[in-house]
C-alpha cells in the first residue's frame, strides 16, 4: 500500500482516480503480457447482443479458470496437425522438436521453478483429486498408532471427500479425519492454532494435508513453517496447491514438502479440466517401502519398451506418472507455461502484490461498509474474498456486475471472489471493478408507474423524484437512492461558501425525502395528501372492503380538509331521504297506453333524516353523535346514536354505537387490513341490553386473487340461534312476532374484477335460511366524472325479504327500503353518476322488478351532506315506465356532461393553469437556478465519468433536452431532428430578456443517472425534482431528447415524459410506436384442425403462401405481447441477465420478423421461412434462462405471481413455436418432397402415426445410460400393455415429457436402494393404455415414494430435490443424450436437472393438448405417475392455440 501511495504522490493523482490507474498500466513493464492473453468481450460474457458487446470485460475470475493463452491454441493445433501428418510416428520423429513420448519433459522443465522444485521432482497426469488419490495411496499408512489425516474443516469439498474416502476404504473410524477449524467468530486458520494441534495430536497424524491457499477465503498458509512442525511430529506433509500454483512463490524442495497436487487451469491457464501436475520430493525417489500404484509409464524409461513384467520404476515424480502423456492438454499447458518464462517470477509477484492491494483500497473505500473482506492482507496472493452483510444486495451486486461484464465468481449465501491476475489484468481492470462495484451496490431498482404531479407553493419537492425512485420503491431501494445521491452533493465535497450554501439546500431536500419516505405511515399520508398530509398527526381510519379503500380513506380525508378551508358547516354531516310514490299522481294504461291524470293524493310515503357532528377526543379517538328520524305512513320514529372510533393507523380501526332511546342497542365493529391484498372485518350487534336475545355478528373477509381480482366471503349469524341452554327462549324464537325483529342467518360470496381501468364487475351469490340471491353489475366510468352501470339480481328460496321500520330506526345503515322481494324476483337496475363540480355529485338509479314494480332514486352529494328521493313510479313491471326513466335522465346527463360541464371544466383548468403559472414565477425561478446549481456541482464529477465512459465505449449522454420542445415525436429521420434541434437552439438565442425558454439543458443531470451503462428515469409527472432538472414549460406537456453515444455509435431518441423511459445499455431508448401497434391487436387463435388442414392433399403453393400468411401476421403480435409481459416483472426481476436475455431475444425475434413486407411470392415466403427458422433457434435456450433467473429471484417475487408468469409464458411459447415451427416444416417439406402428404406420417411437425411405445424405449434406454453414467448403475425397465398402439403427436413434446418422469423413476430408484440396503433394484415398469382419442402412460417405480410436504411442492417451479446437487451433476444431467438436443431444437428444452422446472413444465406440456399428468405416492415404497395425452388428429381438432 505504501508503494502505491508513493507512487501517486510522484504521479499527481488521487488514488482513487482513473488517471493513476491509466499511468500505472503506462509504466506497468509487464503490460505487453495481456496481449498474450484471448480476452472475451462482454457480449461474449452475458450472452446479451444489448449489452456493452464488442469492448473488453473485465476478467477478474482466475481464481477459477484462467483466460486462454493465444499459445495454448497454437501449440494445440500444432499437436493435431502432427497427429494428422505423421500419425505414430509422432511419439519419436516431430517436426517441432517435441516428440511425444518425452513431451513431459517440455512441461516440467518450465514447471519447475513456479513451484520451487527439481525438474526430476514434478510430474503431470491425470487431474487434481485423482493425484491426491494417488499420492494418499502411497504415503498414507496407517497404523493403530498414526492413523489420522488432518485437514481444513472448509477445504473445498473434492479434498473433503478424498480424504473420507480413503479412510474408508482403510475401514477406519470417521474420527481418522482431524478438523482444522477456525476460531468461533473467526473466518481464517491462526497459523498458531494449526501449530497447536500438530503438536497437540501428532502422535496421531499419519498425514498432514491442508491448501496452500484456502479456497473460499484466500488466505495463504505458512507453507514452510507448518511442514517443519509436521516433520517434527513424524508426521508425512501434502498440500493441495490449487490456487496456489502460479498465484504465490513457493520452494517445495526447499521447505522440504513430502507431496504436492495441484491443478493447472487457474493461475497456470491451462484450459478447464487441463492435466494437473504434482510434486514427489526426491528423498522419496528411491524408497521402495512406498506403495504407489503404478503403470507402464512409471517404468524407467530406458527398458520401458522391452515390454518386460518387472517393473522397475523411473527415478523421481516420473515413477508415479501412471499412463502416457496426453498430448492435447499437455500442449495447452506448454503454451501457457511459455507466457510464464518471458517475465521473472518475482516480478510477477510483485505486481499481483500491487494489484490486489489496490483493490483493496478502492474496495474498503467505495464499499467499505457494505462488506468485510475476509482475506488477511498480510497472507493473501491475488484472491479477495468479500462476504456481503445482506444476502439480498450481494444477489444484486453480483448479477449486476455480471451485467456490466465484470466477471468474478460467488459463493452462496455471500461471498464474491474476485482475483487480479498479474499475467493479463490490469490497474484499469481493478479501477473499472470497483467504479461498477460502486454503482452495481447502489443501483436503483425502479419499477414504470405514473404519478399526478403537482407544483406546491410551499417547498415544491417531489419526494421520489428527489431521490430518482418510483413511489413503488421498496426501503431498501430509497437507502440505495439516498446513499448515492447524498455523496453526490455531501456539503464537505464541495468548496466556496456559494457552492457550499445550494450543495446543503440539495442535501437537505434529500435528506428530507429521506426520512419522509422511510417513515411507513408520514410516506403514506404524504402519497396521498401531500405536504399538507406530513403535518397532520392524524391517524386516518377507514371501513376496509377492498385494497383500495386505504387510498379512498386518504382521499376521502384530503377532501374534507379542503372542505373545511370553504365552508365551515362542514364538519357535519346530514342525509335526509324522502320517500315519494309517483303512482298517486300518474299511471300508464297498459291496455291503452294513454296517460290519464287522477286525482291528487299527497305522494310522500316515507321521509328519513339524518345528522352527525363529530369531534377529535384524542389522538387516534373520534367520537361522533349521530340523530336519525323516520316517518313513514302513521308511524314515527327516532334515535340519537353515540359513536367512538379509534383508528390504532391506516391498517386497522374499531368502534363502539349506543342507541340512546328505546330500542336501545349496542354496535361493535372493527377492521384490520394485515396486507395490502386481504382484510377482515367484523359487527356485532346486540339488540337488547339485557342480553335476553344472541347478538347478531357478521364477519367479512376478502382477498386479492390476482391482480384485476377480489374474491370475499361474509357470513352472518342472525339473532335466532342458541348455545345450549343460553338464549333458548329468547323472544326471538318464542314470539310470532318478535320484538327485536328476527334476523336470519346467510353466507355470500362475492367476487370484484377489474375491467380494464375505468370497469368494475361485482358478483354476489347468497344463501340463507330466509332467501337466497345471485346479483351481477357491472359499472364503467365514460371518464373521471361520467359514469354508467347496471346490475341484474335474483331472489328466490323465500317468500319476502322485509325491511322492518323498527329495525331500520336502529340500524347503522343509509338506506331505506320498505318494499318487498318475493319469491322468484328479478330485479334489473340502472345506474348513473355524474360529477358537477368539485364538491357536488348527482347520482340517478332506476329499479325494475317483476315483483316490486318499477323504482327511481335521485341522490345529491354537496360536500358531506346527502339528500336522496326514492321514488315509486309504478308497482307493476311496467317496461315502458322503465324505459322512460332510463333513457331520458341518460340522454339528459350524456347532453349536459358533453356540451355543458365538460367544456366548462377545461376553461376552468386553462384559467386555473394561467393563474398558477403567474402565481409560481418566482418559485419556478427559484427551482431553475437551484437546478443549475446542481449541474454546476456535479459537473466535474459527471466529466470524470463521461471521459471513463468514453474510453471504455460505454453510454455517454452527448447532449439532452428537456420541456416543451418542438419537435415531431414520430420524427425518426436523424438529419430531421438535427434539423429541428439547429433550429430550435437558434430561436432559444432570439428570445428576448423578458422572455423564458420553454426547455433546459440536461446533458450532465441525466449522465449522472447512469449506473452500469443503464440510465433509468422514473416513469410519470414532471422531472424537475430530478437533480440538475427544473420545470420551463409549467402546465404543458413535455419531452426529452437525447443524443447518446454507446460502444462509438451515435444514437438519438425523442420520449414524451408520460412515456416508459428506460434504456438497458443503450440498445432501446423508447420502445417503438410499431411495436405498440403490434402489441395492441387481439391474438387471432388457430386450431389443430387449422394446422393438420394439409394432410388430405399435396402441398401446393397456394397451401403455402396461405400458410405464411397467417405466420407473419400472427407471430409478431404474440412476440409483442410476450415482450410486454416482461414490464410487468418487478425490476429486480426484470434485470436478472438471464431474464434480461430472454427478453432480449423476444423483442430481436419481433424485431427480426414484423420487418417483413408482406409476402406475395415463394421467394419472399422462403426468405421469411429461413428468418423464422433462424429466431427458432435463437429462442432454443428461452426455459432453461428462463428457470435460472427466477431460480436466482423466487425471494424478489410472490410464487404465486412467478408461476403465473411462468405457465404464461410457457403456453405462449407453446403456441409460437407449434405456429412457427409448423410453417417451417411444411415450408421444407413443400421444397424438399413435392408430393401428397397423405403417403407420409407428418404433416409439419405432427407425426400422424407416432408410436408411443417406440418412443419410450428411446427415452427409457436413453435415461438408463445416463443413469449408469452418473451414478454406476441403473434398474432395469419393461413396457407392457398396448403397445401396439399410436397417436398423432409432436414428438419432440412426447419425448419432453416422457423423459421427464423416467429420470425421476430412474433416480429415485437408484438412491432410494442406496439408502435401504437393497441387493438389486427393482425393475421399472412402463404400462401403455389406448382410449378413446388419447393414450395413457402409466410409469411405475419402487423408488421410495414422495413425502407429503414435497408432494405439495413438485409441481411448483424453482423447486427441486436436486438444487443442492453438485454442479457437476446438473452438467452430467443435461449434456448428454442426442434426443435432448433434439427436444432441445424443437423447442421443448431438455431437462432442466435442479431448476425445478420438469414437472411442472412436464405437466404443462400435456394439458396445453387435453391431457393430464397426475403423482400417486406411497411413502416409502414408489410412485405411480399417470399420464394421459390426448390424440392431436381427431379428438382436439378444435382446440385453439
Amino acid at each position: 500500500m505504501d508503494h502505491l501511495q508513493k507512487a501517486a504522490s510522484e504521479l499527481g493523482y488521487e488514488l482513487d482516480s482513473v488517471q493513476f490507474a491509466q499511468q500505472m498500466d503506462a509504466q506497468d513493464p509487464l503490460a505487453s503480457l495481456r496481449n498474450e492473453f484471448v480476452i472475451p468481450t462482454v457480449e461474449q460474457v452475458t450472452g446479451s447482443t444489448s449489452d456493452n458487446g464488442a469492448a473488453e470485460c473485465t476478467y477478474l475470475c482466475g481464481n477459477s479458470l484462467g483466460l486462454q493463452p493465444k499459445r495454448a491454441r497454437q501449440r494445440v493445433c500444432e499437436e493435431l496437425d502432427e497427429w494428422g501428418q505423421g500419425g505414430v510416428t509422432g511419439h519419436f520423429r516431430h517436426s517441432h522438436q517435441r516428440p511425444w513420448v518425452s513431451y513431459r519433459e517440455n512441461i516440467v522443465q518450465k514447471m519447475a521453478p513456479i513451484v520451487g522444485a527439481k525438474p526430476m521432482e514434478v510430474g503431470i497426469m491425470n487431474t487434481l483429486t485423482t493425484n491426491i488419490h494417488l499420492m494418499l495411496a502411497a504415503f498414507y499408512r496407517p497404523s493403530s498408532q498414526r492413523y489420522k489425516i488432518m485437514i481444513e474443516s472448509k477445504a473445498f469439498p473434492s479434498d473433503h471427500y478424498a480424504v473420507q474416502s480413503q479412510i474408508r476404504w482403510h475401514e477406519l473410524p470417521p474420527n481418522a479425519m482431524l478438523l482444522a477449524t477456525p476460531r468461533p467468530g473467526e473466518h481464517t486458520l491462526r497459523s498458531q492454532d494449526i501449530l497447536d494441534l500438530i503438536a497437540r495430536e501428532g502422535s496421531q497424524i499419519a498425514v498432514v494435508m491442508l491448501s496452500g491457499v484456502q479456497y473460499y477465503t484466500g488466505q495463504v498458509f505458512d507453507i514452510e513453517q507448518i511442514t517443519a512442525a509436521a516433520h517434527a511430529a513424524g508426521c508425512v506433509v501434502g498440500w493441495d496447491l490449487a490456487h496456489a500454483v502460479g498465484n504465490v512463490p513457493l520452494q517445495l524442495h526447499d521447505w522440504n514438502v513430502d507431496f504436492a497436487c495441484w491443478c493447472t487451469y487457474k493461475y497456470m491457464n491451462s484450459g478447464p479440466g487441463g492435466i494437473a501436475g504434482f510434486f514427489v520430493h526426491d528423498k522419496h525417489a528411491d524408497n521402495a517401502d512406498l506403495r504407489r500404484l503404478i503403470g507402464w509409464w512409471a517404468h524407467d524409461e530406458e527398458t520401458r519398451f522391452d515390454m518386460t513384467n518387472d517393473f522397475v520404476p523411473a527415478p523421481g515424480a516420473a515413477g508415479f506418472e501412471i499412463s502416457n502423456t496426453p498430448i492435447l492438454t499437455s500442449a495447452a499447458l506448454l503454451g501457457a507455461l511459455e507466457v510464464f518464462s518471458q517475465v521473472p517470477l518475482q516480478a510477477l509477484f510483485r505486481k499481483s502484490a500491487l494489484l490486489t492491494a489496490y483493490l483493496d483500497h478502492l474496495l474498503r473505500t467505495r464499499v467499505g461498509s457494505r462488506i468485510e473482506i475476509i482475506t488477511p492482507p498480510a497472507q493473501r496472493g491475488a484472491q479477495l474474498s468479500l462476504l456481503f452483510k445482506s444476502e439480498p444486495e450481494f444477489e444484486q451486486t453480483f448479477a449486476a456486475l455480471s451485467r456490466a461484464g465484470v466477471v468474478c465468481d460467488e459463493r452462496k449465501p455471500n461471498c464474491i471472489r474476485i482475483a487480479p491476475v498479474p499475467l493479463y489484468n490490469s490497474f484499469m481492470d481493478v479501477w473499472r471493478c470497483a467504479e461498477l462495484w460502486d454503482e452495481a451496490a447502489e443501483e436503483a431498482r425502479l419499477r414504470d408507474m405514473e404519478r399526478e404531479w403537482a407544483v406546491t407553493a410551499e417547498g415544491g419537492i417531489d419526494y421520489y423524484k428527489a431521490l430518482n425512485v418510483s413511489p413503488q420503491a421498496s426501503d431498501e431501494d430509497i437507502r440505495d437512492a439516498y446513499k448515492r445521491l447524498s455523496r453526490l452533493f455531501h456539503p464537505d465535497r464541495h468548496h466556496g461558501a456559494e457552492q457550499r450554501e445550494w450543495a446543503q439546500q440539495q442535501f437537505h431536500a434529500i435528506n428530507r425525502a429521506y426520512e419522509v419516505l422511510t417513515d411507513a405511515q408520514a410516506r403514506a399520508a404524504y402519497d396521498h395528501l401531500g405536504e399538507n398530509g406530513i403535518r397532520t398527526s392524524k391517524a386516518l381510519g377507514h371501513k376496509v372492503q377492498t385494497r383500495r379503500d386505504l387510498l379512498d380513506a386518504f382521499e376521502r380525508e384530503a377532501r374534507r380538509q379542503r372542505i373545511e378551508e370553504i365552508e365551515q358547516w362542514a364538519q357535519s354531516k346530514s342525509k335526509i331521504s324522502v320517500d315519494i310514490n309517483t303512482m298517486h299522481l300518474t299511471s300508464i294504461s297498459l291496455r291503452s297506453g294513454r296517460l290519464k291524470v287522477r286525482g291528487y293524493k299527497s305522494p310522500l310515503s316515507g321521509l328519513f333524516l339524518k345528522h352527525s357532528f363529530s369531534a377529535d377526543l384524542a389522538p387516534g379517538l373520534t367520537g361522533t353523535v349521530t340523530g336519525r328520524m323516520l316517518s313513514q305512513g302513521s308511524l314515527c320514529r327516532g334515535n340519537v346514536i353515540g359513536t367512538l372510533k379509534y383508528t390504532s393507523g391506516p391498517q386497522s380501526w374499531a368502534s363502539v354505537s349506543m342507541l340512546t332511546l328505546p330500542p336501545h342497542m349496542l354496535i361493535f365493529k372493527a377492521a384490520h387490513q394485515p396486507t395490502a391484498d386481504r382484510f377482515i372485518s367484523t359487527e356485532v350487534i346486540q339488540h337488547t341490553l339485557d342480553l335476553s336475545t344472541p347478538p347478531a355478528a357478521t364477519v367479512a373477509c376478502g382477498q386479492q386473487l390476482s391482480d384485476q381480482l377480489m374474491g370475499s366471503l361474509t357470513m352472518r349469524t342472525g339473532n335466532g340461534y342458541a348455545l345450549g341452554p343460553f338464549w333458548i327462549s329468547s323472544p326471538i324464537r318464542s314470539s310470532a312476532k318478535p320484538s327485536p325483529p328476527h334476523l336470519h342467518s346467510s353466507v355470500m360470496l362475492g367476487l370484484t374484477a377489474n375491467h380494464g381501468d375505468r370497469g368494475k364487475l361485482f358478483l354476489n351469490v347468497g344463501a340463507g335460511v330466509q332467501n337466497s340471491l345471485l346479483t351481477a353489475s357491472y359499472m364503467r366510468e365514460i371518464d373521471s366524472h361520467f359514469s354508467l352501470g347496471g346490475a341484474v339480481t335474483l331472489v328466490g328460496v323465500g317468500t319476502s325479504m322485509p325491511r322492518e321500520f323498527s329495525a331500520r330506526i336502529g340500524d347503522t345503515a343509509d338506506v331505506v327500503d320498505t318494499g318487498k322481494m318475493g319469491l322468484g324476483d328479478v330485479i334489473v337496475s340502472v345506474e348513473m353518476a355524474s360529477t358537477i363540480d368539485s364538491w357536488t355529485k348527482v347520482e340517478w338509479k332506476v329499479e325494475f322488478g317483476l315483483a316490486t314494480g318499477v323504482r327511481a332514486t335521485a341522490t345529491l352529494h354537496r360536500l358531506e351532506h346527502c339528500i336522496q328521493l326514492p321514488l315509486l313510479l309504478t308497482p307493476l313491471p311496467e317496461l315502458v315506465v322503465a324505459l322512460g326513466a332510463v333513457l331520458l335522465p341518460v340522454a339528459t346527463g350524456l347532453g349536459l356532461h358533453y356540451g355543458v360541464l365538460r367544456p366548462r371544466r377545461r376553461r376552468a383548468i386553462e384559467q386555473r393553469m394561467a393563474e398558477l403559472r403567474e402565481q409560481q414565477r418566482f418559485y419556478l425561478h427559484q427551482q431553475k437556478r437551484r437546478a443549475e446549481e446542481a449541474v454546476r456541482l456535479m459537473a466535474a464529477s459527471v466529466e470524470r465519468s463521461r471521459d471513463v465512459a468514453r474510453s471504455s465505449g460505454g453510454l455517454v449522454i452527448e447532449s439532452a433536452l428537456y420541456g416543451d420542445l418542438p419537435f415531431d415525436l414520430a420524427a425518426e429521420n436523424s438529419n430531421a431532428l438535427q434539423a429541428a434541434l439547429d433550429r430550435f437552439r437558434s430561436s432559444r438565442s432570439a428570445l428576448s430578456a423578458t422572455d423564458e425558454p420553454r426547455a433546459c439543458d440536461v446533458t450532465l443531470a441525466l449522465h449522472a443517472l447512469i449506473t452500469s451503462d443503464q440510465l433509468v428515469i422514473a416513469a410519470g409527472g414532471s422531472k424537475h425534482s430530478l437533480p440538475g432538472f427544473y420545470d420551463p414549460a409549467f402546465g404543458s406537456p413535455k419531452k426529452l431528447f437525447v443524443r447518446y453515444r454507446f460502444r462509438g455509435a451515435l444514437h438519438e431518441a425523442m420520449v414524451l415524459m408520460q412515456c416508459r423511459f428506460f434504456t438497458s445499455s443503450a440498445r432501446r431508448l423508447l420502445l417503438h410506436s410499431k411495436f405498440m401497434d403490434f402489441a395492441n391487436q387481439q391474438i387471432k387463435p388457430v386450431s389443430i384442425g387449422q394446422l393438420l388442414k394439409y394432410r388430405r392433399q399435396p402441398l401446393s403453393a397456394e397451401n403455402i403462401l396461405d400458410s405464411v400468411a397467417y405466420s407473419q401476421a400472427e407471430l409478431p403480435v404474440r412476440l409483442a405481447k410476450r415482450v410486454i409481459s416482461f414490464h410487468h416483472l418487478p425490476f429486480i426481476v426484470g434485470t436478472n441477465p438471464h431474464i434480461a436475455r430472454v427478453y432480449n431475444q423476444y423483442y430481436e425475434a419481433f424485431d427480426q420478423l414484423h420487418a417483413f413486407p408482406e409476402i406475395k411470392d415463394l421467394d419472399a415466403e422462403w426468405e421469411f421461412t429461413r428468418a423464422l427458422e433462424r429466431q427458432t433457434q435463437l429462442l432454443v435456450d428461452v426455459i432453461p434462462a428462463i428457470a435460472q433467473g427466477f431460480l436466482e429471484c423466487k425471494q424478489y417475487m410472490p410464487r404465486e405471481h412467478r408461476t403465473a408468469f411462468i405457465n404464461d409464458l410457457i403456453r405462449s411459447r407453446i403456441g409460437l413455436r407449434v405456429i412457427g415451427e409448423q410453417h417451417v416444416a411444411l415450408s421444407f417439406q413443400f421444397r424438399e418432397e413435392q408430393k401428397p402428404i397423405q403417403e407420409d406420417v407428418w404433416v409439419g411437425t405432427i407425426h400422424t402415426r407416432l408410436m408411443p411405445a417406440r418412443m419410450i424405449e428411446q427415452c427409457s434406454h436413453m435415461v438408463q445410460s445416463m443413469c449408469e453414467m452418473h451414478y454406476g448403475t441403473a434398474p432395469s425397465y419393461y413396457i407392457d400393455g398396448d403397445v401396439d398402439e399410436s397417436i398423432s403427436y409432436i414428438p419432440s413434446h412426447f419425448e419432453y415429457i416422457t423423459c421427464e418422469l423416467l429420470k425421476n423413476a430412474f433416480r429415485a430408484t437408484v438412491e432410494f436402494s442406496s439408502l435401504s440396503d437393497r441387493s438389486a433394484h427393482p425393475p421399472i415398469q412402463i404400462t401403455i393404455t389406448k382410449g378413446d382419442g388419447y393414450v395413457g402412460v402409466r410409469i411405475r417405480d419402487q423408488g421410495g415414494g414422495i413425502s407429503k410436504a414435497n408432494l405439495r411442492n413438485v409441481f411448483e417451479y424453482s423447486w427441486s430435490s436436486m438444487q443442492e446437487s453438485s454442479d457437476s451433476h446438473g452438467s452430467s444431467m443435461a449434456g448428454m443424450s442426442m434426443q435432448t438436443n433434439l427436444a432441445l431444437q424443437q423447442g421443448v428444452g431438455g431437462p432442466i436437472a435442479g431448476l425445478g422446472f420438469g414437472l411442472p413444465m412436464a405437466r404443462l406440456y400435456a394439458e396445453y393438448f387435453g391431457g393430464s399428468l397426475d403423482i400417486v405416492s406411497m411413502e416409502g415404497y414408489g410412485c405411480d405417475v399417470f399420464l394421459k395425452l390426448g390424440s392431436i388428429e381427431g379428438s382436439i381438432e378444435e382446440k385453439q392455440i
